[in-house]
């Protein structure tokens, strides 16, 4: 996977379904990220994830964006990586936020059957939104 890094202001970013469905979060824990990035700055060793030619759709790192901007960070590190599709995109998500917490087997199960549904859910959207009915009436 081609990954670039680059430094982006916050407000470029774009929080969109289903990356922003993947994963839930506390409140109390982006305040908690926030007040330490007031004091100590954002922590370049975790770039938030961007998909490439995607208007800067964030990935992976929906809690870091949300507490760099409640901490009032202009900017963030952000590594733009190549997907070639949606769902790969929705497991490169799942597959970092796993490793970085600790799951039991019946939460990840849980886990990975939103995201899955969640996935199915907005490509029946998008198919929707392009399908055109056509009536064909056929006389004998």
């Amino acid at each position: 996977m081609n990954v670039t890094l680059m430094v982006l202001p916050t407000d470029s970013l774009r929080i969109v379904s289903p990356f922003k469905d993947l994963m839930h979060y506390d409140k109390k824990v982006i305040g908690r990220i926030a007040e330490s990035m007031k004091r100590m700055g954002y922590d370049t060793a975790w770039p938030i994830s961007v998909w490439a030619g995607h208007d800067n759709t964030v990935v992976d790192g929906h809690l870091r964006l949300a507490a760099a901007r409640l901490a009032g960070l202009k900017n963030v590190l952000v590594a733009e990586c190549e997907f070639k599709t949606e769902e790969d995109a929705c497991l490169y998500s799942l597959h970092h936020n796993v490793f970085r917490g600790h799951y039991s087997d019946a939460k990840l199960d849980k886990i990975l059957e939103c995201a899955s549904y969640a996935a199915l859910e907005n490509r029946l959207k998008h198919l929707l939104m392009n399908f055109h009915s056509m009536t064909v009436e056929v006389v004998l």
